[in-house]
Formats: structure tokens, C-alpha cells, sequence
């Protein structure tokens, strides 16, 4: 089947980090039966979505049979480390960071029993804090011993401040020694005794042995307070200079190129960059863009965070009037993706002329290359340098519309930087991108969630199957791969909270994921999200996990696209109308409430809602103080009198029709649970 005689449908994935290798298995199991129109995501979702995209372009050329490579390729190789390449400055805290995901790794990976029988850490010192400190966890411990072997190795300043608390050490211990043998010299004599008096050849042997007692203890506390104190200054430059020269990051995702000219490509930014060419058959170096995606028809979308706004942006649309600053773009992408960055909008807000050295307005938005806006999405806090963009302040702008700017902007003065992060801050799962009232195709959801531990029943209504179909249900909600059914009991997903660290967890979650979490419940969304089970050490932060486990988080991927595949589009499109006419009766109830409550049967006779109208379209003769805000004139508002006319004989017909049948709020007698409303909201 061609692609075009192939079924459209859109695609929307969650973020989730290194999950993200759930979804080319998905996509693979899905080309067969659709054609992917308009493909969203966020974070790692945006890496599943721009990938899907790139595949679709190309599916003449192969594109899907590419991106069955890729997903290969990382279900083989432990690859997913080498993605994430901290720089110089934040790499020991990046040691710190892989040891902890190792060590988590490996106590997950063990039974319990297991973990209680491993009494010993395996290295002597680890052993000898174990035997002083026994409250210590062997992990700890063990993840300690490992962050001092690979410190020890890449960090000189390490090892030279082990040797200078070790030469202290050994100062403080030889003078140590001597205090005490002379103190225990003195302690015989006040006791008395003659030194002579004893055998002679005892004291010196006491004495040496307490003195190499005292000076190896000096040593070690020495070598281990060297090390402390390296840990303290390190982790404080890195906290104030380190992170924010970083780009408030450890990663920056991007290698800059050697002098030499080789660069290394297995960086995030990098990989990304070469992966999206080849699956969509890019030859040249121009990377692949959101224009040529819509060339072919096919909508991405992404959403980003402006933590200096606080607001989530969709990309590419909601980027028009930002700069950026070539240094900076340089540091974080490709030399040919940041050319392409270059490429001047149509309708710059200011002249490029005013811009100062190095500055650009970002260009269109078909312009913009799908790398850019997944990076910009991709930006996960902490773990990859935020990107950074410009806007022009509202006082530089004034100056120039009012001819008062003398020469250029000022970067200092004019222009305000905006640090873009992860779109997962505000919506991990936009399963709203690409909603309609009525849809002409599906638009399928892959959510990444864990396997819920219990559940809350809070109405009798969550509650009516039969035991038997309860006892089915409850099997398959504990399956890795879940599509719920549209008549499905929903009850809330409850998780336990045993510690202060979960509380907070928990507390960020709710704040990040409740308004996702509150859509994908609804009836006519919950239908088309496939949940996707990953246990603790399966994707998120998981650095570390092994082939073994990323073939295994693969696999439920490629079960997650058969399943969609059973995904029956009419009977969807029922529940939505359902859901659709509900909606629409109650709040044409509600304008029929008002328009008796203001007798505006009355005012559609030409009467007061003309006299209204007649007000707004006369303020624009008077003064600004008067006029209507989004004013009209007087054709304009004569053609709303006929619209308005119009809607109450839709209104008077569907109160007939209550009249008629005896059955008021007809549609809403469905029982659709949970409830919904209709309301205006912004896209995001």
C-alpha cells in the first residue's frame, strides 16, 4: 500500500530520558498500517517524534528501514553513556552522578536476600569504614571506593591533594608519636617506676607500637581529609562557576570540533543531528527542517520551557522574534546547524542591521532545523546544558520605533536572555496537540508510567462489572502494556510514600504531570494512550543499563505498537462525538440561561443588543479613553447582530427538542466518566 492510499494518523510520546528507546519499536510496528500526519512530543518523546518524522519523509527512500537500524544498533550497544559527555569543568559531579546510577542499578538488579548477605565492601578501605563505621551501606561504600579510582584517574588536583594530606598526615602522626611515648614516659615516672626497673626491651616495643599505631591513623585521616576537602572546593566551584559557564548544565551535548578538525560524533546534539539526516536521506549538509516536513505534509511539534517567563512554548511556531548568539549557538550544535540558524526571517521585528556582533533573530519557523527544536525540548535540568536565547527589551524597542537608538543594540542594555529548558517542565505528555471537536483520524498517545501498586475506588460507578470481568481487568492493568477501554472504570492510580525523599518527589511530580495525567483519564483520550510499564531500572535515568535490559525496554516497545494496531477508529470517534455533545448541550443551556435571564429575546428585536452594538461602533469617533477594546465598525457589528440571530434559533430548537422528548440534558445522561469541560485555554 502507498503511502497514499495508507490511513493517516498522529502520534503524540512522553518525555522520560533514556525511555525514549520505547519508541522506534513502536513506530516500526506502526508504518504498516498508518501514515504518521501530525507527530508530537516532548523531551525524549521530541527525539521519538523528530525520528518518526525524518522516517515518514523518507519513507520512499527508506526511511523506516533507517530508523530499524538505529533502533537496532542501540538495542545492541550499551551506547546510551555515551551520549551524555560532561565537560571539564562539571565532570567529577558527573562521576558522582554515574557511580550512584550504577550503584542503584545493581541493588535493583539484586534480590534482596542477596543485598543482605553482601556484609563486605570489596576494596581494604572500604572494608576498614565498614569495620569502623558499620552503619554504613556496603553500596555506599562501594560507590565511594569507585568515584576515588576514577577521580584518581582523570583528576590530577585529586591525587595531589591525597599526597598533601597524607605528607600533613605524616607530619602530625611522627609529632603525635612522639608526644606519646614521651607522655607515657612521664606517665611511668609519676607512677613511680624506674624504666629500668622493667624489662628493658618492652618499652621500646610498646612505645614504637603505639607510635606506628598513632602515625598510620594520622596518615589515613590525613589521605581522607585531603580528599574531603578537594570534594568541598570542587563541588563549590561547580556550583558557582561551573554549572552556570556550563550553561546551567553538566552536559552540553555538543563536542566542539579539534583543532585538527575531527570531531567526536557519539555526543547527544551530535548523534541526534547525524541520526535525523540519515533517516530522512539528507545527503547535503543542510540539515533536515520543519519546512521540509511540511512539504510532504507531515506537522511536528514540541514543547520547550522559557524558565525567565516561566510559560511552556510550542516549537517551531512560538520561536518568531528570539535571538541567539553565535559563540553561544556554536558550543551546543553543529557548525551546519547553527548556519542554518542564520538564515533571516521574513519579518524580523527590528532591522538585522541593529543587531549587535554575533547576533541573530532565529529564522522562520520552516526554516528552523528539527534538530534545534529537539535539543531545545531535550534540555533535561542539570543533566544538559540549558540553551540559551534573546529577546529585545520593550525599552530598546521603543527607542528604535521612536528613533532615539543611536548605532546598535546594546547586548548589556537591550537585550534580555532567555535560558530555554526541558519542555517536560510544564507537559511531559501533550496528548492535547492535535485535538479536535470532531476528529477525521486517530491521534494515538505512548505514555511511559509504572506498573501502579493499588488503586482508589472513590465512586460506586468505578465500580460495576462483574466479578469476573474485575478479575480480567485487574490481570491485564498489571500487564508491561496496557491500552485501556473506553467504558473502563478508571480508578485513581494510588503510590506509596515511605520517606521524606518520596514526599518531595512526589510533590514535584504532582506539579509536573497533573494536568497530563487529568487529560489522558478523560473518556476519548484514555481509549488511545498506550501505557507503557518500565520497572525502577528500566529507562529515565537509567545511564547504565545494560543490552540485556534496552533490548528488553525494546521489546514492550514493539508490543506497545501491535496493540495500537487494534485500535478501532469508530468506535472512538463515537465516544468523542458523545463526549463533543455533551459538552455542547451544557453550555448552550447556559446561554439560554443567560439570554432569558437578560430577556434577550427583547434585545435580538433590534433593541437593547443593537443599542449595544450601536455603543461599540460609535466609540471609535471619540477619543482612546472611549473607544471599545478590539473594536468594529458598524458593517461589522450589523453582521454580528445576524450571527447572534442565528444562534438562538439553534438554541430555541434544541430547547424545543427537550420539550419535545421530556428529556433534558439528553446527552449528558451518557454517564462519560470522569467529567469534562468545554472552556477556552491556551494551546498549551
Amino acid at each position: 500500500m502507498s503511502q497514499e492510499q495508507m490511513p493517516l494518523c498522529d502520534l503524540v510520546m512522553k518525555g522520560g530520558i533514556t525511555s525514549g528507546i520505547v519508541y522506534p519499536p513502536t513506530v516500526l510496528a506502526l508504518k504498516d498500517t498508518y501514515a504518521f500526519h501530525n507527530i508530537g512530543g516532548t523531551s525524549a518523546g521530541a527525539i521519538g517524534a523528530a525520528a518518526t518524522a525524518a522516517a515518514e519523509y523518507n519513507r520512499a527512500g527508506g526511511g523506516f528501514s533507517r530508523l530499524a537500524q538505529l533502533s537496532e544498533q542501540l538495542q545492541k550497544n550499551d551506547t546510551l553513556l555515551h551520549f551524555f559527555k560532561p565537560a571539564p569543568a562539571t565532570e567529577p559531579i558527573f562521576d558522582v552522578i554515574l557511580e550512584v546510577l550504577k550503584q542503584q542499578q545493581i541493588n535493583q538488579n539484586l534480590p534482596h536476600a542477596a543485598i543482605s548477605r553482601q556484609k563486605k565492601p570489596s576494596s581494604l578501605t572500604g572494608r576498614l569504614l565498614h569495620f569502623l563505621f558499620p552503619a554504613l551501606l556496603v553500596p555506599v561504600l562501594q560507590m565511594v571506593h569507585e568515584v576515588i579510582l576514577s577521580w584518581r584517574k582523570k583528576h590530577g588536583a585529586f591525587r595531589l591533594a591525597e599526597y598533601a594530606g597524607m605528607v600533613v598526615g605524616l607530619v602530625v602522626g611522627l609529632l603525635l608519636a612522639f608526644l606519646v611515648a614521651f607522655a607515657m614516659l612521664g606517665s611511668v615516672a609519676v607512677a613511680g617506676r624506674s624504666v629500668h626497673s622493667v624489662q628493658h626491651t618492652a618499652w621500646p616495643l610498646v612505645f614504637f607500637f603505639l607510635g606506628m599505631v598513632v602515625l598510620l591513623c594520622s596518615v589515613f585521616i590525613g589521605i581522607w581529609g585531603g580528599r574531603l576537602i578537594y570534594t568541598i572546593v570542587i563541588f563549590f566551584q561547580i556550583l558557582q562557576k561551573g554549572l552556570p559557564q556550563n550553561f546551567y548544565g553538566i552536559c552540553p551535548g555538543h563536542t566542539v570540533p579539534q583543532t585538527n578538525g575531527q570531531q567526536e560524533t557519539t555526543n547527544l546534539t551530535d548523534w541526534l543531528h547525524m541520526a535525523l539526516q540519515h533517516i530522512g536521506g539528507k545527503t547535503e549538509p543542510t540539515p533536515l527542517t520543519f519546512g521540509d516536513l511540511r512539504k510532504q505534509d507531515i506537522e511536528l511539534k514540541m514543547v520547550t520551557t522559557n524558565v525567565n517567563h516561566s510559560l511552556p512554548y510550542i516549537v517551531p511556531q512560538e520561536l518568531s522574534n528570539f535571538l541567539f548568539y553565535e559563540p553561544e549557538m556554536l558550543r551546543l550544535f553543529p557548525a551546519e546547524v547553527v548556519k542554518q540558524l542564520k538564515v533571516l526571517p521574513q519579518q524580523p521585528l527590528l532591522p538585522a542591521e541593529l543587531l549587535p556582533e554575533g547576533y541573530h533573530f532565529l529564522p522562520d519557523a520552516d526554516d528552523l532545523p528539527v534538530v534545534f527544536g529537539v535539543r531545545l525540548s531535550l534540555s533535561f535540568p542539570l543533566l544538559l546544558s540549558a540553551v540559551p536565547l534573546y529577546t529585545i527589551s520593550a525599552s530598546a524597542y521603543d527607542a528604535c520605533q521612536t528613533q532615539r537608538l543611536v548605532g546598535k543594540l546594546d547586548p548589556q542594555q537591550h537585550l534580555l536572555r532567555n535560558w530555554f529548558s526541558d519542555g517536560g517542565i510544564c507537559s511531559n505528555f501533550p496528548i492535547h496537540f492535535f485535538d479536535t471537536w470532531l476528529p477525521t483520524r486517530p491521534t494515538l498517545g505512548i505514555n511511559l508510567t509504572e506498573t501502579p501498586k493499588n488503586r482508589s475506588i472513590l465512586d460506586k460507578k468505578q465500580y460495576n462489572e462483574s466479578t469476573m470481568d474485575r478479575q480480567k481487568r485487574a490481570q491485564e492493568q498489571r500487564a508491561d502494556v496496557y491500552l485501556p477501554e473506553a467504558e473502563e472504570w478508571f480508578a485513581t492510580e494510588w503510590g506509596e510514600i515511605e520517606n521524606l525523599a518520596k514526599f518531595v518527589f512526589g510533590l514535584f511530580g504532582t506539579a509536573q504531570n497533573y494536568r497530563d495525567t487529568l487529560q489522558s483519564r478523560l473518556p476519548g483520550y484514555r481509549e488511545r494512550i498506550i501505557q507503557v510499564r518500565l520497572s525502577k531500572e528500566e529507562g529515565g535515568m537509567n545511564l547504565t543499563m545494560s543490552p540485556e535490559m534496552i533490548q528488553h525496554v525494546a521489546d514492550k516497545g514493539r508490543e506497545a505498537g501491535e496493540a495500537l494496531r487494534q485500535f478501532c477508529f469508530e468506535q472512538h470517534w463515537w465516544v468523542r462525538f458523545l463526549v463533543l455533545m455533551a459538552q455542547l448541550e451544557v453550555n448552550l443551556h447556559d446561554l439560554q440561561g443567560m439570554f432569558e435571564e437578560h430577556s434577550l429575546a427583547d434585545l435580538l428585536q433590534h433593541e437593547d443588543f443593537m443599542t449595544r452594538l450601536e455603543h461599540e461602533w460609535r466609540s471609535g469617533q471619540g477619543g482612546e479613553q472611549q473607544r471599545y477594546p478590539y473594536y468594529h465598525d458598524r458593517a461589522w457589528c450589523e453582521e454580528a447582530l445576524s450571527r447572534v440571530q442565528a444562534l438562538q434559533v439553534v438554541i430555541n430548537a434544541w430547547q424545543m427538542a427537550d420539550q419535545i422528548s421530556g428529556q433534558g440534558h439528553f446527552f449528558q445522561n451518557t454517564d462519560l466518566q470522569p467529567g469534562a469541560t468545554l472552556r477556552v485555554t491556551p494551546d498549551m
